[in-house]
């Protein structure tokens, strides 16, 4: 394909993605290792291929409205969450070979999910009620891990903000465990959380949005963050 073609064709996809993005929210956009984009309309999930930007249905819409979806590492399943605004959402586990879908989870209310590096578990930040009133005026997310294969849940942590991040080699999450509320930001650390035996490790201090972003670099030494302090 040569560059003009791939430049129109590029156009072309992002002006798809602004059409099937639109009514939908939350939005997360999922890419796969072999380059397709998973994207929920009301119509139900679709995928489109990033190379050649042709459009296909991956699984209809049944009577919960698709809202997000995240592949798997290897790119052959995805997990798609269904449900209406506000309320418990089901988590579906599609398999792209086969398109055979079953349910993994329902009743939670997430904000924010990532599938493990080595695809054996699904991390999830959830809406929890209020558990601490006296640092906070508001109930924040919990984060939970899901066993990608029978959906059997652990708690890893509460009152974390609504982004987390996955250690390249899967022993680890990164959250923002928030602490107090000082006008209108939040102070908490940003915590390596293990999947073993391990306590938590902070690794530093943040003040800023309780949605405050941040990413760790493929090799998981380098931390980049978008707050109004760090190490305060």
């Amino acid at each position: 394909m040569s560059r003009t073609c791939r430049r129109r064709t590029l156009l072309g996809l992002f002006a798809t993605l602004l059409l099937a993005s639109s009514g939908c929210l939350p939005i997360q956009l999922a890419v796969s290792p072999q380059g397709q984009i998973l994207i929920p309309r009301q119509e139900g999930f679709f995928l489109i291929d990033s190379g050649t930007g042709t459009v296909s249905l991956l699984a209809a819409a049944s009577d919960e409205p698709p809202v997000f979806g995240v592949f798997s590492p290897d790119g052959n399943h995805a997990l798609t969450v269904t449900g209406l605004p506000g309320g418990s959402h089901t988590l579906n586990l599609l398999s792209l070979n086969d398109r055979t879908e079953r349910v993994l989870s329902r009743g939670l209310n997430p904000t924010y999910v990532q599938w493990s590096p080595d695809g054996r578990h699904i991390s999830v930040s959830v809406m929890a009620p209020q558990t601490d009133r006296e640092h906070f005026d508001r109930n924040h997310p919990e984060l939970i891990l899901l066993n990608s294969e029978d959906g059997s849940v652990r708690r890893l942590a509460q009152n974390v903000g609504f982004l987390h991040r996955w250690f390249p080699d899967a022993s680890a999450v990164l959250a923002l465990e928030l602490t107090s509320k000082e006008g209108d930001d939040y102070r908490g650390t940003l915590t390596r959380i293990s999947l073993g035996e391990e306590q938590p490790l902070p690794i530093v201090s943040v003040l800023g949005s309780h949605r405050m972003f941040f990413t760790l670099s493929p090799d998981g030494k380098k931390l980049l963050v978008v707050a109004k302090a760090v190490g305060t």
